[in-house]
């Protein structure tokens, strides 16, 4: 293994660069590193890093925020997932999408089902019991 002149250096770096930018694991990538330039995991590693500041360089000169970087990639991944048909691939890329954009709140807020349902039957002059009967049918649960 000798070392890489700047050349060459930045050839790997610019293509350890697309591998990140295309959605492979960094420990994909090592192993690609380690076959195809014969080189150690360390350096590997080395090559990631130097790929994730070159990332960042064109994304602060192109004047795009980590949020819509992060939501580019995910709308891509997204669309990958689609076209190879793993349609819940793609439904968890798409949640995880909406939790960044902050679409789904961090925490649980629990709510009073019996109160709420026995307020809205009140409201709309329905019959409780039915409500309860098959929400029971539905869920498999007791509504008390």
């Amino acid at each position: 293994m000798s070392k890489a002149d700047a050349s060459e250096s930045l050839k790997r770096t610019n293509i350890v660069k697309d591998l990140i930018l295309n959605g492979i694991a960094p420990s994909e990538i090592v192993k690609y590193c380690e076959k195809e330039f014969n080189i150690s995991s360390v350096q590997s590693y080395e090559y990631i890093k130097k790929a994730r500041v070159v990332i960042k360089e064109d994304m602060d000169l192109l004047g795009v925020t980590t949020m819509s970087w992060h939501t580019g990639s995910r709308i891509d991944l997204m669309s990958k997932m689609i076209a190879d048909k793993d349609y819940i691939g793609a439904l968890k890329v798409l949640q995880d999408l909406a939790k960044l954009q902050g679409l789904y709140s961090a925490t649980v807020v629990k709510v009073d089902l019996v109160g709420a349902t026995k307020r809205m039957a009140e409201k709309y002059n329905l019959d409780y019991d039915k409500i309860a009967a098959n929400y029971k049918e539905i869920t498999g649960e007791v509504l008390n």
